[in-house]
């Protein structure tokens, strides 16, 4: 483990990875406003406009790595099970779809790689953990989309209403 989290060349791939999905996002996106629809939030839109402008970058001439390979790509703080869990969650590719799923996840984390000294020492905090993480997340989601214009908060409200829908019906 303590080779991939060492290696540039692994860090180098994952954020290329996870830049170019976002890229591919946002020109869909820019796309679709072409096409007339509106963009959901000045946010949206500068992000779309930075990816775009970015993309030139990244798909242009083949950048070469670092001629001095980086040594240290974890915090010195950080034990190797600690930094091992924050490489899984740059790489993971889907968000949690619920509360529960998130303290299976931390709880995999512990299982994996141990305590995380600030955070968990025990399979129970791990999952207490987990169940925190989706709260805070959940409560910032909550408070973006307040801040954002009424119509996107009745989107949200729909979306939800048919999630609802669908688990109802799931559940029949």
């Amino acid at each position: 483990m303590e080779e991939r989290l060492r290696d540039p060349q692994m860090l180098r791939e994952v954020l290329l990875r996870r830049t170019l999905r976002a890229m591919i996002t946002a020109a869909g996106t820019l796309n679709r406003v072409a096409r007339g629809t509106k963009f959901r939030s000045d946010e949206e839109r500068w992000a779309c406009l930075g990816l775009i402008r970015l993309a030139s970058t990244l798909i242009g001439p083949k950048h070469l790595p670092p001629e001095e390979p980086l040594h240290n790509l974890a915090h010195p703080d950080n034990t190797e099970g600690e930094s091992a869990v924050l490489l899984e969650i740059l790489e993971k590719d889907e968000p949690f779809t619920s509360r529960e799923e998130s303290a299976q996840w931390w709880l995999e984390q512990f299982r994996k790689h141990g305590p995380f000294k600030k955070s968990y020492a025990t399979e129970e905090q791990a999952l207490e953990h987990g169940r925190r993480e989706w709260d805070m997340w959940e409560e910032k989601h909550q408070r973006d989309l307040a801040a954002q214009q009424p119509w996107a908060i009745k989107e949200e409200e729909k979306r939800n209403q048919r999630r609802q829908k669908l688990a109802q019906s799931a559940g029949e």
